[in-house]
């Protein structure tokens, strides 16, 4: 291995086990409407808000990254390890589109002290009494970590939207009703969140606006795994979640969290008598 990329690895499992301490990871492309056939940039962000931090693309970190089509069917997304474009693609027909990546686990250790914030922060609250119950609250964490994020968007030619409302069979995942990048500002988001397929039950569900730092919208998945939210404002939002397990015994961690976020971009509303978009 040369030294410029034992440098880069160095640099990419720091950077991701600063996204294990609570920081939200999600996908960001450089068109969320564009005409068919328009290059369009994916790149993959982290941070605790906005603008957050590029992470460039780690080809050894990559288990799913994938375009769906209107179609259904699913294509790669190739890239050149390190840059900081993981992807780059144009769609060749109309209708709606989504962009999902999934990393294979990484490990992280806290202090207990960190580790409960983390989990309150994200309401694991089960992880949380059950440490209490074994009086382990302030024993430090090891956990092992993965992201399943996903980007919706819809090209400005009127197509078929379906594929963006079905799941991709990623390990968590947050499946919108409706194709978010259809939507105006005021109007309600509705998702399911599953874990492993089965609708998942009393996570916590955070949504945040690129336009406003201070807000963050949270709600909890009924029994059926469904959460809504009504967005008040245009522009880019991402939706998150977090589930927590035990961890395998052969990767020598107690925990295992898999991370989950959905990013779109939505409309204005129109005002009296003109149109939006």
């Amino acid at each position: 291995m040369s030294r410029s990329n034992w440098w880069f690895g160095v640099f990419v499992a720091l950077a991701l086990s600063a996204v294990a301490t609570a920081h939200v990871f999600w996908l960001q492309l450089s068109a969320a409407r564009p005409v068919v056939g328009e290059r369009v940039s994916v790149q993959l962000l982290v941070g605790d808000d906005y603008p957050g931090e590029i992470l460039p693309r780690n080809n050894a970190r990559i288990e799913t990254f994938v375009v769906v089509g209107p179609d259904g069917k699913q294509a790669p997304l190739a890239g050149r390890d390190a840059d900081p474009v993981a992807a780059r693609f144009a769609p060749d027909a109309p209708g709606g589109y989504t962009i999902a990546y999934r990393s294979r686990p990484s490990s992280v250790e806290l202090d207990g002290e960190k580790f409960t914030a983390y989990l309150k922060e994200k309401g694991l609250d089960r992880v949380i009494a059950r440490r209490e119950k074994e009086g382990r609250s302030m024993a430090p964490g090891k956990e092992i970590f993965s992201r399943a994020a996903k980007f919706a968007l819809a090209t400005r030619e009127t197509g078929p939207q379906e594929a963006v409302t079905k799941p991709l069979g990623l390990r968590c995942e947050i499946v919108p009703r409706s194709n978010p990048a259809l939507m105006l500002a005021g109007d309600e988001l509705a998702i399911v969140v599953k874990f492993e397929g089965k609708p998942l039950v009393g996570a916590l569900v955070d949504a945040r606006p690129a336009g406003d730092k201070a807000m963050k919208l949270q709600t909890r998945t009924n029994e059926q795994g469904e959460a809504s939210f009504r967005l008040p404002l245009a522009g880019l939002w991402v939706v998150d979640t977090v589930e927590m397990v035990d961890a395998p015994k052969e990767s020598g961690a107690e925990y295992e969290s898999i991370w989950a976020s959905l990013a779109f971009e939505i409309g204005t509303a129109p005002a009296a008598g003109k149109e939006s978009r």
